[in-house]
């Protein structure tokens, strides 16, 4: 997904997922990923976050981490 990314010329990847699970961050921190605070993910990242803590994942555990390219 990065490779093809870089390919088309996009500005870089974004996702959400649990800032505790030892295989989660931990992993996409090895491939560049950092953490957003809430005010610098796009809004669209912040639905999706807010849609996730609607179906009852814990906030706490809830980021959005970006690399860009």
């Amino acid at each position: 997904m990065i490779d093809l990314g870089r390919a088309r010329k996009l500005d870089g990847a974004t996702l959400t997922t649990d800032r505790f699970a030892p295989f989660n961050a931990p992993f996409y921190a090895t491939l560049g990923f950092q953490f957003l605070e809430k005010e610098a993910a796009s809004l669209r990242l912040r639905k999706i976050l807010e849609a996730e803590i609607a179906k009852g994942l814990d906030p706490l555990r809830r980021v959005s981490i970006a690399l860009l390219f």
